[in-house]
């Protein structure tokens, strides 16, 4: 069983943290269940693209739908990312919350709204564990070129023979803004 918690203290002493934690909860139910509905998509609880969905069905502020949506991908990677299970995870988070300087109490409607948001997601699961192994390892700003030919080449006794000919670029940023590059052919 894993230990570590799902709101580690540095992050609960955090000021900007408990403040998106505290606006996160002062959201309606009614949100909070949408939140889940949208991180159950691929894209998740991506702030960028899903926050209109938030900002038009509940005329929230883009900010706040966006803040939102940021702080539910924290909670939400973080329990996942320790395994843990969603009553779990849901428990730990109220606890938190109960726990603050000032204490938030979450009402039944929400706690079954922030267990909701906790509780798999199968298709952001998916293209999360794609993205993070088709980057993992590798530098960022990658750019890849590649062609292909034929090239007849004549062999000593004059017969032409067609080798196939295939040519490589691969282009990438290091931490330094450094451009590289590698060909291959």
């Amino acid at each position: 069983m894993n230990r570590e918690p799902l709101l580690p203290d540095r992050m609960l002493s955090s000021p900007a943290f408990v403040r998106d934690m505290r606006m996160f909860l002062e959201l309606p139910a009614g949100v909070l269940f949408c939140i889940s509905e949208i991180g159950d998509s691929a894209e998740g609880f991506d702030a960028e693209s899903q926050g209109r969905i938030l900002r038009e069905r509940f005329d929230l502020g883009i900010d706040s739908a966006a803040r939102a949506l940021r702080f539910v991908e924290y909670i939400y990677n973080r329990a996942s990312d320790l395994n843990l299970e969603t009553d779990d995870a849901a428990t730990q988070f109220a606890a938190a919350a109960a726990n603050l300087e000032n204490p938030i109490s979450l009402d039944g409607e929400r706690r079954d709204a922030v267990r909701a948001i906790l509780s798999f997601k199968r298709d952001y699961e998916i293209a999360r564990a794609r993205n993070a192994t088709a980057t993992s390892g590798a530098p960022h700003f990658i750019g890849v070129n590649g062609s292909w030919s034929v090239k007849p080449v004549r062999v000593r006794n004059g017969e032409t023979v067609k080798v196939p000919i295939l040519a490589m670029s691969v282009v990438w940023h290091d931490g330094l803004e450094n451009s590289h590059e590698a060909f291959s052919k």
